[in-house]
């Protein structure tokens, strides 16, 4: 009895593992590149030349340089100095991108914190 109960749900794993795994495939055309750092993603930095290589690891130390220190709110202020200062479409398309990121609109903290509690609350209702 426990040999087939045991067998029994073995099988059920195994099938909704199988399940979840085919309802969770992602097709290739459909996925985005995984490993895409401030706007560039594999093939554009496998193109890139050495200074742009560079230049591009230059920002990026300077990013986390002015993160660390807390400075995020001047990190526009340099990629737009970037842009005034080359022409060179790869490191451009970088800046433009970090631009765009740096800008977007970022929930409030008030907000945040709401959508957590209320998520908080959730999850404590399904606890037994």
């Amino acid at each position: 009895m426990l040999r087939k109960s045991l067998s029994s749900l073995a099988l059920v794993g195994a099938l909704t593992g199988m399940l979840s795994s085919a309802a969770f495939a992602i097709d290739p055309a459909d996925a985005k590149p995984r490993h895409a750092r401030h706007g560039i993603d594999r093939a554009m930095l496998r193109n890139a030349t050495p200074g742009e290589r560079e230049v591009l690891r230059d920002l990026r130390r300077i990013e986390i340089l002015y993160l660390r220190e807390g400075l995020a709110k001047e990190l526009p202020a340099v990629y737009q100095d970037v842009r005034a200062k080359t022409r060179n479409a790869t490191v451009l398309a970088v800046a433009n991108a970090r631009l765009r990121r740096l800008q977007a609109p970022k929930p409030g903290a008030a907000e945040t914190i709401a959508k957590v509690r209320q998520k908080l609350d959730g999850d404590l209702a399904q606890l037994p």
